[in-house]
């Protein structure tokens, strides 16, 4: 009888034992939403337009204070909003077509981020809505692989061409992420 008892309080030490590493090991993540905004200016008098920035995830804070601790990163999505447009006669109205690449801040590996089709830049604006972008396949998983190692930085280039030679708009990109730390 006693052996019976000992073997089942070894057991369901074991058992709690095993379940509190376990809960301990999931209480050692945190996770932190990370929000970085980066706005383009056009203003050309052609219908095409090429501009690019970098975008710096420790710029955020919660990013920078976790960057060596990084467990999982992932892009959950993109946005654009028109914060600006000229509305005057004869200014574009329209974005035939827009392309969104990055690069590593070294400038090497030149990757497809995302394209626009056809966006009713007037309609944006007049409703200030935040417009969801589809990703290229792979492309986030490239990206977060360049903002998970120093310097974290990367080279957005947005082109873009208009429907009418006079394109001024301000357009601003939001990328949403999600970013697993080890405390």
């Amino acid at each position: 009888m006693k052996n019976k008892f000992a073997i089942s309080t070894f057991i369901f030490s074991f058992f709690l034992l095993q379940t509190s590493c376990n809960e301990l090991e999931k209480l050692k993540d945190v996770l932190f939403d990370v929000n970085l905004q980066q706005e383009f200016t056009v203003a050309t008098d052609t219908s095409k337009f090429q501009g690019s920035e970098l975008i710096d995830p420790t710029s955020n804070k919660d990013f920078n204070d976790n960057k060596d601790k990084i467990s999982n990163l992932e892009i959950s999505r993109i946005s654009y909003q028109i914060l600006w447009l000229d509305t005057t006669e004869g200014a574009a109205s329209r974005l035939v077509h827009g392309d969104i690449d990055f690069e590593r801040f070294d400038g090497t590996n030149r990757t497809a981020l995302a394209k626009m089709h056809d966006v009713d830049l007037k309609s944006a604006y007049i409703t200030n809505t935040e417009t969801p972008i589809a990703m290229e396949a792979g492309a986030a998983d490239k990206l977060t692989q360049v903002f998970s190692l120093a310097p974290y930085k990367a080279r957005i280039i947005y082109s873009a061409e208009a429907n009418q030679p006079n394109a001024n708009f301000r357009i601003l990109f939001r990328y949403k992420m999600r970013l697993k730390s080890k405390l």
